[in-house]
C-alpha cells in the first residue's frame, strides 16, 4: 500500500492538523494526494439535506478522484457532508476506505457533525473510546485513534518568554464561559471563535477576551507565552481528549485540564499534566503552580517528552496503517 487519497473539509493552508496528516504519510514513505471537500458549519439542528446539491457534488468529486488516481486507500477526515452511497461507490472500485473523526460521529451535541454514512467505510477510527464501543455495537470495524500534535509546528520557542499567567484557547460555549467567569481575579487571557459574539460587552469577562487571531502559526506563539494553559473539554469528549492537550504540551507549556478519564490512559497525571475536578480545585491549582515555577516547569517538560515519545501525528498514522495492514 503506497498511494493514499486523503479528503477533508479544509485546504492544506487552512488546517495545521491536515497538513500534519499529509506530511506524516509522506515521511513514512507513502504517496499522499489531498482533495478538499466542501464544508460549511450549519446552525445547530439544521439537517445535511439542506446541503444536498453540494453534498452530492462532494461524493462525485471524491469518486472521480479515486477512479482516476486508483489509490490503495481513501482516507476521509470527518466527512460530515458526504451522503449515503458516496463511499460505497468507491469500495466497488476495489479501493479500501477509512474514516478518522475527531468530533462526535453521532452528532449528539451538534447534528451537523454526524457522519451519516459511517457504516459504509471499511474502517472507522474515532478519537473517543465511547464512540468506538458504540460503533462496534452497531457492527462496524471501529478503532480508537486519538488526537495528536505536530512537533514541527507546536514546539518550544526559547525566544518567546511567558507573559500571561493563565490562558484559554478554544471556541466559546456557555459552560466554558461559566468556568472562566470565576477566574477574573487571575491574569486571564482568552482566545477563540465566538467569544466576542457570545459574551456581552457589559460582562466582566469581556475585557479578558483577545480580538487577535489565535489559529494557525499564532497558536504556538500564544502557548509559549503562557505560564498556565487551561483545557476545558466540550461535552462531546466523553472518553477522549482534544487537540489542545497535545498541542499545549508539545510547546512545553504547563497544562491544567478538567478531568477526563481518558487522560489517565495517555499521561501520568500530576507528572505530565495536572487535572482539576471542580472550580475551587481549579483556583487552588492555579495559585499553587503560579507560585511554584520549578515544579510547573518540570511537569511541562515531562508532558512535552510524552508527546514527542508517543503522541505525534506520525505515531497516529503509523497506528492507523498498522491496523489496515
Amino acid at each position: 500500500m503506497k498511494k493514499v487519497l486523503i479528503s477533508a473539509g479544509a485546504s492544506l493552508a487552512e488546517s495545521i492538523q491536515i497538513q500534519a496528516v499529509v506530511k506524516a504519510f509522506r515521511k513514512l514513505g507513502f504517496n499522499p494526494v489531498y482533495l478538499r471537500y466542501w464544508h460549511k458549519r450549519l446552525p445547530k439542528g439544521v439537517n445535511i439535506s439542506k446541503l444536498y446539491p453540494i453534498a452530492l457534488l462532494n461524493g462525485e468529486k471524491l469518486f472521480l478522484a479515486a477512479k482516476k488516481k486508483r489509490p490503495d486507500l481513501v482516507l476521509v477526515l470527518k466527512g460530515e457532508t458526504f451522503l449515503p452511497g458516496s463511499i460505497a461507490r468507491i469500495k466497488k472500485l476495489g479501493i479500501r476506505t477509512a474514516n478518522w473523526t475527531v468530533d462526535d460521529v453521532f452528532g449528539v451535541h451538534n447534528p451537523f457533525n454526524r457522519i451519516v454514512n459511517i457504516a459504509e467505510y471499511d474502517y472507522a477510527f474515532s478519537y473517543d473510546r465511547y464512540c468506538v464501543e458504540e460503533l462496534k455495537m452497531r457492527g462496524l470495524n471501529a478503532h480508537y485513534l486519538p488526537c495528536a500534535a505536530d512537533p514541527d509546528v507546536y514546539k518550544e520557542m526559547p525566544e518567546i518568554k511567558p507573559k500571561y499567567d493563565v490562558t484559554f484557547l478554544g471556541g466559546h460555549d456557555k459552560d466554558r464561559e461559566k468556568i472562566l467567569s470565576q477566574l477574573l481575579n487571575f491574569d486571564l487571557h482568552i482566545w477563540g471563535r465566538g467569544w466576542l459574539r457570545g459574551v456581552k460587552r457589559t460582562s466582566p469577562l469581556y475585557p479578558h477576551i483577545h480580538k487577535e487571531a489565535s489559529y494557525g502559526v499564532e497558536m504556538p506563539k500564544i502557548l509559549n507565552q503562557s505560564r498556565i494553559t487551561l483545557n476545558i473539554h466540550n461535552k462531546q469528549s466523553i472518553l477522549s481528549t482534544n487537540f489542545r492537550t497535545f498541542e499545549a504540551l508539545a510547546c512545553r507549556t504547563f497544562l491544567l485540564s478538567d478531568y477526563n478519564k481518558e487522560l489517565e490512559n495517555l499521561f501520568q497525571l500530576d507528572k505530565e499534566l495536572v487535572c482539576y475536578r471542580n472550580i475551587e480545585e481549579l483556583k487552588r491549582l492555579i495559585r499553587y503552580y503560579l507560585n511554584n515555577e520549578e515544579e510547573r516547569e518540570r511537569i511541562a517538560e515531562a508532558g512535552q517528552e510524552k508527546v514527542h515519545k508517543e503522541n505525534t501525528t506520525i505515531h497516529r498514522i503509523k497506528r492507523l496503517m498498522y491496523t489496515l495492514l
